[in-house]
């Protein structure tokens, strides 16, 4: 035994009531109001007959553009759309504090090295190219650790007097 049906309004459809239809119906395409649309669902929510609505070409229309959005899937919720919107934001204002602090360490790499060309020249040797060559094959390469130690002095936030 089905359940019975609400009763239908008992008048003629008017120009507005078709507005207003199409609207819910463009909700329903851009996944708005869920994913399981039925001329039944439609009856409920606007109080007329499935012969009614589909008298109606926008009506028909409407709906068949929004059961053709919603069976290729891929339509969110605006509630989802702000999420993920929400997380890429997260994400992007993340990466660039990264990209800022990336940038703000190349600065303070450039000014150590041009210190160290600074006093190689200032001592008398004449060019950082004699220094910036291959390790030779067979001599052993300075382990991770060891690089650490030597580099580690330099690998401080610069001072005042530095940044100049």
């Amino acid at each position: 035994m089905q359940p019975k049906k609400e009763i239908k309004h008992n008048r003629k459809m008017t120009s507005e009531d078709v507005r207003q239809i199409v609207a819910e119906l463009h909700r329903w395409e851009a996944g708005e109001l869920g994913s399981k649309l039925t001329w039944l669902v439609l009856e409920k929510n606007c109080g007329f007959t499935r012969a009614a609505l589909n008298a109606k070409p926008e009506i028909k229309q409407a709906y068949s553009a929004a059961k053709t959005a919603l069976r290729k899937g891929g339509i969110t919720s605006t509630a989802k759309a702000h999420l993920k919107t929400a997380a890429t934001k997260e994400r992007n204002d993340k990466l660039r504090r990264k990209l800022d602090e990336s940038q703000a360490k190349n600065v303070e790499m450039q000014l150590l090295w041009q210190r160290v060309v600074y006093h190689l020249m200032a001592k008398g040797h004449g060019s950082i190219s004699m220094y910036d060559q291959p390790i030779p094959p067979g001599e052993p390469v300075p382990d991770q650790e060891t690089v650490d130690k030597v580099i580690g002095i330099y690998d401080r936030p610069l001072p005042a007097r530095a940044r100049k």
